[in-house]
């Protein structure tokens, strides 16, 4: 009796993998690692995702590559960068869509070296240099904390979720980047940390105006696009600037040159009454 029942089991087996989900899919042929696009429906659930495997990118579907129309999923080195899609170029980094760069926004996806780092997004030419009491314009490069955590990045919510972004503090260097930064008005510039156990800390970056050098002006400054009134807690001090010296040496040069062509056109004159 057992070996009949193993019969029957054999034989039903049999039956139901030599039956077709779909006309031209047969049971056998669902989940077997090559995209069969008979098996790609419902019934046969999608061939058990061979297709999807087959696609260059996660998100990215069947014919959406060189389509005309840019998806930002296939803008990836694996699908040709959308085909050409997004930009004549390739790109320079998955997720990195060429209109991101200088933007405005620091976006982590750019912040490589392959894109330049995001043009001027990231503060990737900034300095330590600051020069308002409380470190609001800070572009500086610190990234860890007074006892030495490490910064979580503004544009994660993990370990810490908050509201510090760039989309709510658009002027505060915020973005894909984890460095001290001052944006709502605390005493100095400070972060999230990756310690899910300390929340924030305030950053050391030195005092106003210690890291300029002569004449430097602080980068957010200059984006800004104009001189702001700054309110350092020690003036910066020292020679006449650059430019000023030379501006001097220029006035003394031409008034030299004028009183020597004057002298010189004097003696001419002179000559020509002895005449």
């Amino acid at each position: 009796m057992c070996s009949t029942h193993g019969s029957f089991w054999q034989n039903s087996t049999t039956l139901h993998i030599e039956s077709e989900c779909a006309p031209g899919c047969k049971q056998d042929m669902i989940a077997d690692g090559v995209c069969q696009p008979a098996c790609k429906t419902s019934s046969c659930y999608d061939d058990g995702g061979d297709c999807d495997k087959q696609n260059c990118a996660p998100g990215c579907d069947e014919g959406w590559v060189g389509d005309e129309y840019c998806d930002e999923a296939c803008f990836v080195e694996a699908c040709n960068w959308d085909g050409g899609d997004c930009s004549e170029n390739s790109g320079c980094n998955t997720g990195c869509l060429p209109e991101y760069i200088n933007d405005g926004e620091c976006d982590s996806e750019c912040n490589v070296a392959a894109c330049g780092f995001d043009g001027d997004d990231c503060f990737a030419r900034s300095t330590e240099c600051y020069g308002e009491a409380d470190g609001k314009d800070y572009r500086g490069t610190k990234n860890t904390t007074k006892s030495g955590k490490e910064c979580q990045a503004w544009d994660a919510q993990f370990p810490q979720q908050h509201t510090r972004t760039h989309l709510n503090y658009p002027d505060g260097g915020l973005g894909g980047h984890n460095r001290c930064r001052n944006a709502d008005g605390e005493t100095a510039p400070w972060c999230y940390t990756v310690d899910a156990e300390i929340r924030y800390e305030m950053c050391d970056v030195g005092q106003p105006w210690q890291h300029c050098k002569q004449n430097e002006v602080p980068l957010a400054t200059q984006q800004a696009g104009a001189v702001q009134c700054l309110n350092p807690t020690q003036p910066p001090s020292g020679p006449l600037p650059r430019f000023e010296v030379h501006s001097l040496l220029l006035v003394v040069v031409l008034v030299l040159l004028f009183f020597s062509s004057a002298c010189h056109c004097h003696a001419q004159e002179k000559k020509k009454n002895k005449k």
